[in-house]
């Protein structure tokens, strides 16, 4: 018994057990990442909508606005 203290004891059934939970960790980490890369992937395009819808409306802002009537000049009606 006293030859043993120090060494570390490799059980083959333990190894294997061992080796299992890590592949079935591993297993379970890839299908976490590749659903999480899809969520990344489709904000990434909604970010990309986004981003165009608010330079479109931004162009419009400052677009002409020759064809808005002047609030200064528009009387109100009980004139």
């Amino acid at each position: 018994m006293a030859e043993n203290i120090g060494k570390p004891s490799f059980d083959l059934d333990s190894l294997q057990q061992r080796m299992v939970t890590l592949e079935s960790t591993l297993a379970y980490l890839q299908f976490d990442f590749e659903q999480l890369n899809g969520v990344v992937l489709e904000q990434q395009k909604q970010i990309q909508e986004m981003q165009r819808n608010l330079e479109r409306m931004e162009e419009q802002l400052a677009g002409p606005s020759a064809d808005l009537p002047d609030p200064l000049d528009d009387t109100p009606p009980h004139y």
